[in-house]
């Protein structure tokens, strides 16, 4: 599948909020201890449906480019 123009940058948006809040890793996770003073196990556990629905974006944007592109096709940017 070809990657059109303009559908990559909601992906790696999404991709790099993923990677904000996983371990091992994760700059927000660790903050997030960091100032609240609770294990990564406390912290990730409120976390996990948030995860899942960037997931769940993420998959539609990457299955159905149409959900991004319909405003830039409508304004005429992306043909």
């Amino acid at each position: 599948m070809a990657c059109l123009a303009g559908e990559s940058s909601p992906r790696a948006f999404l991709v790099t909020a993923i990677g904000h809040v996983t371990p091992p890793v994760g700059l927000c996770l660790v903050l997030g201890m960091a100032i609240s003073g609770l294990s990564m196990e406390k912290l990730m556990k409120p976390l996990v449906p948030f995860l899942g629905a960037i997931i769940a974006v993420l998959l539609l944007v990457r299955f159905v480019p149409e959900t991004v592109l319909f405003i830039p096709r409508l304004l005429g940017f992306v043909k």
